[in-house]
């Protein structure tokens, strides 16, 4: 694994479940399927938007940490008519900026905003089909496919699906939480995502998937330990498939499994992101 790169792995997974949350909070949310069971809806509401600013922080800070020159980071927001990379940069601006509008209107008491929640979910999906493009480059052959974007939008919809339904279930894991009827259907939609995704990285997973072409540019040299480290992901991520499971089949158990279900799951992500930035360099 490419161990040089844990800021940039960091951010984009913690920046991808930033994503999934946000379609899988706030959209239902703004169309009004919320089902919120107490009365303070407000509660819930401030809550999903704030855990969501929280989250792009952090990716943001992790993002921080890779640059070079850490105060020059402005110029990379110049070229977004060129550049995948200033377009990911803004819309992740533009992502943050949207929630902690959102959550700003609730904390003064003006009101469900649906049109910025809207917003954030959007500008959350596009921001990772940005990130994704600024990987799929022919000088990189193992990235330079749309396995590079279904590996991005995984990460998002697992890990977003998954931090959903625990919050959603009145499991505190972000600032402030209400619990709401849709935390069982959440819960059912995470377990389908997982169940999912465990044959789709083992199918196509970049170079590693059984079906992913093996591209081997002249004097490339892969890390007999590639394999290795594939199937601790693999095993990682199979490990969180069946805890959810079982926090599905023992509901009495769902805050301890489902949360390290989701341990699981975010480890298995990191591992295989870190895999990923390695592939150029065959560490």
């Amino acid at each position: 694994m490419n161990l040089r790169e844990w800021p940039l792995a960091l951010f984009t997974v913690f920046g991808q479940t930033a994503a999934g949350a946000a379609v899988f909070l706030l959209l239902p949310l703004a169309l009004g399927f919320s089902g919120v069971v107490s009365a303070d809806e407000k509660a819930f509401r401030l809550g999903a938007a704030a855990g969501i600013v929280l989250l792009t922080t952090l990716a943001a800070g992790f993002a921080f940490f890779h640059l070079g020159r850490p105060f020059r980071a402005p110029s990379a927001l110049r070229n977004i008519v060129g550049s995948w990379l200033s377009r990911e940069l803004i819309l992740l601006l533009v992502f943050g900026l949207a929630a902690a509008g959102s959550a700003l209107a609730e904390w003064m008491d003006l009101g469900a905003a649906p049109w910025l929640e809207i917003l954030t979910a959007a500008a959350g999906l596009v921001f990772v089909f940005a990130m994704a493009r600024i990987y799929t480059v022919p000088a990189v052959p193992d990235w330079n496919s749309g396995r590079t974007t279904a590996a991005f939008f995984s990460t998002a919809f697992i890990l977003g699906s998954m931090t959903a339904a625990l919050y959603a279930s009145g499991i505190p894991i972000l600032p402030i939480f209400g619990r709401v009827d849709l935390g069982g259907l959440y819960r059912i939609v995470a377990l389908i995502i997982l169940a999912a995704a465990v044959p789709a990285a083992y199918l196509a997973a970049p170079r590693f998937g059984r079906w992913a072409p093996k591209a081997a540019p002249l004097g490339f040299r892969p890390d007999p330990s590639w394999l290795t480290i594939f199937s601790v992901r693999m095993n990682l991520l199979s490990i969180a498939a069946f805890l959810w499971l079982g926090a599905l089949v023992w509901p009495g158990s769902f805050e301890i499994l489902g949360g390290v279900a989701l341990l699981a799951a975010l480890a298995s992500e990191i591992v295989g992101r870190l895999q990923f930035y390695a592939l150029p360099l065959g560490l």
